[in-house]
């Protein structure tokens, strides 16, 4: 910011200088002064501005690569769709798993069976064990009839 000089009376085009020479310089010393400052502030607003424009343009960068490698693959994804080459795939896999589903309803169905048939030998062992209880009371009982005969 420069510093008025203030001037006594201007008459057609001539002013006379307030200030002594000496007083003068001072003045122009002082605004050289304040010129410099306000050009170090510019300097240091224009060095920091620079450093946050690099680093935005650095960040940017990174989002272009991050985005175009995305990019690559959607169109790559896009383009085995369209080759069909996706859906040949998706039939192979289905093939494993139906086959894997029969495999799964077969073993199913056998224990389904095996359950049915231990439950069977359960109940037909229950009943043989109560065959036996009974068979081993009634021995018991004609032992018991010929015990008094005997004696």
């Amino acid at each position: 910011m420069l510093i008025p000089v203030e001037t006594k009376g201007c008459v057609d085009d001539v002013c006379e200088l307030s200030f002594a020479p000496a007083v003068r310089q001072d003045v122009a010393s002082e605004q050289v002064q304040v010129l410099v400052e306000a050009l170090r502030d510019c300097r240091r607003r224009l060095h920091r501005g620079a450093l946050e424009s690099t680093k935005r343009i650095s960040r940017l960068m990174g989002d272009v690569s991050r985005l175009e490698s995305l990019n690559h693959v959607y169109r790559e994804r896009i383009q085995r769709l369209e080759s069909g080459v996706a859906m040949v795939e998706m039939g192979r896999r289905l093939m494993l798993l139906s086959e894997d589903n029969e495999r799964l309803a077969n073993t199913a169905c056998q224990v389904w069976t095996l359950e049915k048939n231990l439950h069977d030998a359960h109940a037909e062992c229950s009943r043989i064990a109560a065959e036996r209880d009974q068979l081993a009371a009634e021995l018991a009982n004609l032992a018991d009839r010929r015990a008094p005969l005997n004696d």
